[in-house]
């Protein structure tokens, strides 16, 4: 594969998942089902996504800014700002279509995942095929943000939350990686 993606466990995973539904399960979202039937889920807190005062997000943040700074420093950046951060819940027949995100690099925590729940499916650029990435409960994923990706549609019964991100990269190592513009 020719996309540097960093996939790990999150290891606060299980201390956290149960407070996080809680809180995520009891807080406003909308929907999201757009006319032409590319995107539908149930539910998503994307037009919240700069608001660091929901609980969730409260809870989470912490130590998920730790996980970040750590993980990204495999890419030779020594810091990261996180920009954007919300959940989506999916559930039988709901699905997010091929898209990009903005920043520097975009990931998935994947906070409720059964075994067989459709993970994310990237394009790989060059062969321009999809690959899909063998996904756990508990991984977090770490991609360059102009990586097109999506969200294969949900055929089971079981839901499916995540929690995606936008990541702008601070104090790059001029060795590793060629200077970063953050928008």
């Amino acid at each position: 594969m020719n996309i540097p993606i960093l996939h790990n466990s999150f290891t606060k995973h299980s201390f956290l998942k149960e407070k996080l539904l809680d809180l995520i399960n009891s807080s406003h979202a909308e929907s999201l089902v757009d006319m032409q039937g590319y995107d539908r889920i149930s539910k998503v807190d994307w037009d919240q996504k700069d608001d660091w005062s929901r609980k969730w997000v409260q809870l989470l943040l912490p130590t998920l800014q730790e996980y970040f700074n750590a993980e990204i420093k495999k890419l030779g950046i020594s810091d990261t700002k996180l920009s954007a951060l919300w959940f989506q819940q999916y559930l039988k027949n709901d699905r997010h279509g091929w898209h990009i995100h903005g920043d520097t690099f975009t990931g998935v925590y994947y906070l409720e995942f059964d075994s067989k729940s459709p993970s994310t499916e990237i394009l790989e650029p060059i062969t321009n095929k999809p690959i899909n990435l063998k996904i756990k409960e508990g991984d977090i994923i770490i991609f360059p943000s102009l990586v097109i990706h999506r969200a294969i549609e949900n055929k089971t019964s079981t839901r499916k939350t995540i929690i995606s991100f936008n990541l702008c990269a601070q104090n790059i190592e001029p060795n590793k990686l060629k200077e970063i513009q953050c928008t």
